[in-house]
């Protein structure tokens, strides 16, 4: 979709979670799910998995809006390698030898897509960009993970795709853009 959509980056990150909320704002409904979170530290864990998710969309349609799709996916694929050495961090899990042997071998596979460590280049600016959205989603993950436990999935989705897009809107404003009907149905499927 990322190539498909004549838009920047950002209306497309926004587009995708405004719609991805409505679907499962209406998912919940039909369930009859409460929308409802105990804590204020909940809810602002939440906005909070909702910046990251933001990022983690922003930096990989820009990735493949300036290099191409292979790129952005094959860099974005680096998160495992981030989870690795997020693990042991957020939850005192052991290293093991294997993973960082795994890790080594993702790493190369990066370094032999891009073509040459110039920022002038566009495959090299987009494999920057894929693994920011690999890093951050990496983050998101873990954090879910331990998040998961004691909300339901349904409702962070909900949530974390509806700040996702409040914290964008402000942005939206700073930017040319122009939502064409064919976009508008793209990006309601995306979502």
């Amino acid at each position: 979709f990322g190539k498909f959509l004549v838009l920047p980056a950002l209306i497309i990150v926004l587009g995708r979670t405004v719609f991805g909320a409505l679907a499962l704002w209406g998912t919940l409904r039909l369930r009859r799910q409460s929308l409802r979170i105990a804590t204020l530290r909940g809810r602002a864990m939440l906005l909070a998995l909702g910046a990251i998710l933001a990022i983690h969309w922003f930096t990989f349609f820009h990735s493949i809006q300036i290099s191409t799709v292979a790129v952005g996916l094959l860099t974005y694929s680096t998160f495992p390698l981030f989870v690795t050495f997020l693990e042991p961090w957020l939850f005192g899990e052991k290293l093991r030898g294997i993973d960082v042997l795994t890790a080594l071998f993702v790493l190369g596979g990066l370094v032999l897509i891009i073509p040459d460590f110039d920022f002038g280049n566009n495959i090299t600016r987009g494999a920057f960009w894929g693994t920011l959205s690999g890093l951050s989603f990496a983050f998101l993950a873990m954090l879910n993970r331990k998040f998961v436990q004691s909300h339901p999935p349904l409702l962070m989705a909900f949530y974390q795709n509806g700040f996702a897009a409040l914290v964008l809107l402000p942005f939206a404003f700073l930017i040319p853009w122009h939502l064409g009907e064919r976009d508008l149905l793209l990006l309601i499927v995306l979502g």
